[in-house]
């Protein structure tokens, strides 16, 4: 069993509750052990960083502070924080202060790791195979990675053709049983941190990529990410409210969620009942039912 630092984030007891609860049981069923970075704060996404540059440092710095005494690498699964974090890692060794403020005290000795890495490595794919209850049976599905889990290249590591064509939930769909569908909007942002400044421009940015999406015939997105998850549902249900689009709602799911399915572990029943689009449809039809 490997031993992870984690840090959950603002969203794992909220919007985002189902995406850790999976998370969590996903990870435990293949022997990566989570131990939560005890009185964790907010890393300061997605606002922090654009208003103060000391608190884009110090506040994911004393989580890191914090991981590196327990001498554990660091898990964040939302992809704000694990950029956050992952920043501040490459950013704070050797500084101690900032406009005569002291930053905390962080060598480098951890690194910060994003799930997704973990989840499609060759031991945790052989280890999902194992131990397979039931396959996605073919449901046509488009993995969004958002803007944040691969850029940019020198804080995540990724680079060449994998900044614009990641594979890793890829990989792990396949796996579980799904028709990964080749689309342009991978990496594409979503616009979730414009929602309360720009919301057109968040509605905008958001309704291409599901337009795109629904003409590629696709049954669902599934992300891993929770702000993309909340803005790719509340955006959809918006702009239905308003008129201004008429087509029937795609669902959405974390890929933690379809693992934990097809794995057969976690309370599933709780979680997709709390979609703000149902997940019946895909679900069903694929006979997919948790209950």
């Amino acid at each position: 069993m490997t031993s992870y630092a984690y840090f959950p984030g603002c969203a794992s007891e909220g919007s985002g509750r189902e995406f850790a609860d999976t998370m969590e049981v996903v990870f435990h069923a293949l022997d990566h052990e989570l131990t939560e970075i005890p009185d964790w704060n907010c890393c300061g996404a997605s606002s922090a960083h654009s208003v103060s540059s000391f608190l884009s440092l110090a506040l994911p710095g004393r989580d890191l502070a914090k991981a590196e005494e327990m001498g554990l690498d660091v898990v964040a699964p939302c992809a704000a924080c694990y950029n956050r974090l992952a920043t501040a890692a490459l950013e704070l060794p050797g500084q101690r202060e900032m406009n005569g403020e002291e930053l905390p005290e962080f060598h480098g000795n951890i690194k910060v790791v994003h799930p997704l890495r973990l989840l499609s490595s060759p031991e945790s794919m052989a280890m999902v195979a194992s131990k397979l209850k039931r396959t996605l049976n073919g449901l046509r599905v488009v993995a969004y990675y958002g803007c944040l889990t691969v850029r940019p290249s020198k804080v995540t590591g990724v680079s060449g053709k994998e900044l614009e064509n990641p594979m890793m939930m890829d990989k792990v769909l396949e796996l579980l049983g799904a028709e990964v569908i080749d689309w342009p909007h991978k990496t594409s942002c979503c616009g979730a941190a414009q929602t309360l400044p720009k919301p057109l421009l968040a509605q905008n940015l958001t309704l291409e990529i599901v337009d795109n999406a629904l003409a590629l015939e696709a049954e669902a997105i599934v992300t891993g990410c929770p702000l993309c998850f909340l803005n790719l549902e509340l955006q959809q249900i918006q702009a239905k409210a308003n008129g201004q689009r008429d087509q029937a709602h795609i669902p959405v799911f974390y890929i933690s969620e379809l693992m934990a399915l097809c794995l057969e572990i976690g309370d599933l029943k709780y979680a997709f009942k709390n979609h703000l689009i149902p997940v019946d449809g895909p679900l069903v039809s694929r006979e997919l039912s948790w209950r």
